[in-house]
């Protein structure tokens, strides 16, 4: 009895939300902010994404992850640029890129949209650099399109996670909206889940925290969220693991709060050829807590996968 109680109470505040959501006033849009050094739109499939292209030399493509930006990699591409050619890109639906209806659904939707992206930018092939989702955006692209992955460099990467949103019924969602509105996507609340995931949150660049709320206030922000992440079902990609052919580094921070240490051997163990490194001192966001051992680890793995190349040439 309980049970019907509540859920009658919640399809009633779902129904009163969605009614008030219809007769409010259309949601303006907010100032971008300042544009990164080096920033522009790449357009795929007729809609523009924004990305950082800075540097010369072999391609490396940044990913970040759920709720972030291409922001978050400025400190690892600050200290690769001059060697490589790094393209961080904010994923659809996040930051200036696209939003709304745009937004391609579930991982290998964003896989298919990644393959697009980097036939945009004329790369037949890349380094991918992945965080949390990114990683797993990564891993999927890998395990479709293995010969256009050069190397895979993944930081907390998921292949599998429990459904974090068990109840997806069509009614739930205009509850789900007004929480994220009026807590979740709040500075507060972006603030605290940024420092939640670094264990040095003094390392949290100025104006992060203004960068992420200004893309929760654009249009179609929420909707591409629902349609693209929230919405498809949460797929497991263990099985298609095997599918991938390029060197694959893990990095998981030794005090990741987000996800667990054990997906991370997970995932080297699954892969062909996965090495995992365990970085003492840091949380999920890894790039932010030290962005110095990232760069690092990408210029080592880079060079370990050309200097393997060069030994498969064939002699004169």
């Amino acid at each position: 009895m309980r049970q019907v109680v509540l859920a009658a109470a919640l399809a009633a505040a779902a129904a009163v939300i969605a009614a008030w959501r219809r007769l409010r006033p259309p949601r303006e849009a907010t100032p971008a902010g300042p544009a990164a050094e080096g920033a522009g739109f790449i357009e795929v499939d007729g809609a523009a994404y924004h990305a950082r292209m800075t540097g010369d030399g072999p391609p490396v493509v940044f990913l970040h992850g759920f709720l972030s930006t291409a922001g978050v990699w400025e400190p690892v591409i600050d200290r690769l640029g001059q060697d490589f050619q790094c393209v961080a890109v904010d994923l659809p639906g996040f930051g200036r890129s696209a939003k709304g209806a745009t937004v391609p659904a579930g991982v290998w939707g964003r896989a298919e949209w990644l393959r697009a992206f980097l036939d945009a930018l004329r790369l037949e092939s890349a380094t991918l650099v992945g965080a949390s989702m990114g990683g797993q955006t990564a891993l999927a692209f890998a395990s479709r399109h293995p010969a256009r992955v050069k190397n895979l460099v993944l930081i907390a990467p998921f292949a599998r996670e429990p459904d974090p949103y068990p109840a997806r019924d069509a009614w739930t969602w205009p509850l789900v909206v007004w929480l994220f509105e009026r807590s979740m996507f709040s500075r507060r609340w972006l603030a605290w889940r940024q420092r939640q995931q670094m264990t040095r949150p003094h390392r949290l660049p100025r104006g992060r925290v203004d960068d992420l709320f200004r893309q929760t206030q654009t249009p179609g922000f929420l909707e591409g969220i629902h349609d693209g992440y929230i919405q498809p079902p949460v797929d497991d990609l263990r099985e298609q693991l095997a599918d991938v052919q390029a060197p694959v580094l893990v990095l998981w921070g030794a005090g990741d709060r987000t996800l667990s240490v054990e997906l991370a051997r997970e995932v080297a163990a699954r892969v062909p050829n996965g090495r995992l490194r365990v970085i003492a001192g840091a949380g999920h966001s890894v790039q932010l807590d030290e962005p110095e051992t990232v760069a690092g680890a990408i210029q080592t793995a880079m060079g370990e996968v050309e200097a393997g190349s060069r030994a498969e040439e064939p002699s004169a």
